[in-house]
């Protein structure tokens, strides 16, 4: 048996709640790489992922289609697609009131369409803490 003055045994990081717990997050990344580990960073932190989805047009129809069958709760979106923005993916959820965080490495040269959309943004490279922390926030 413990002494009184020991210190408690650590918490199992299993136990801990996850801040997600229950989200339907829509991903929009087009580098399949970084869409990989954020895949990863938002299913341990409890959420059900939509995509990786990587083009505009594509993150359109799995709003339309997810938030028709099951609610989107929340987004991470990369800002930059590849020649093309998210901004309409940006807009649309607005207009459902879904949260959102905009994930993106190309700050300096996009600040104005951020500031636009008013969302909270997640520098690349970030931590996974960050992405989750941000989402939960939002």
């Amino acid at each position: 048996m413990p002494a009184a003055d020991d210190p408690p045994p650590p918490a199992d990081p299993a136990s801990a709640p996850r801040k997600l717990e229950g989200w339907v997050v829509l991903l929009v990344e087009d580098e399949p790489l970084i869409g990989m580990n954020v895949t990863d960073t938002l299913i341990e932190a409890g959420a059900t992922v939509i995509g990786p989805v990587r083009t505009e047009v594509a993150a359109l129809a799995a709003i339309d289609q997810a938030h028709a069958s099951r609610r989107i709760t929340g987004a991470v979106l990369d800002v930059d697609l590849g020649g093309h923005t998210s901004h309409k993916v940006a807009k649309r959820l607005k207009g459902l009131e879904v949260p959102f965080i905009l994930h993106t490495g190309n700050w300096p040269e996009i600040r104005a369409l951020v500031a636009s959309l008013s969302a909270p943004v997640v520098v690349k490279p970030s931590m996974p803490d960050d992405i989750v922390d941000s989402l939960a926030e939002s």
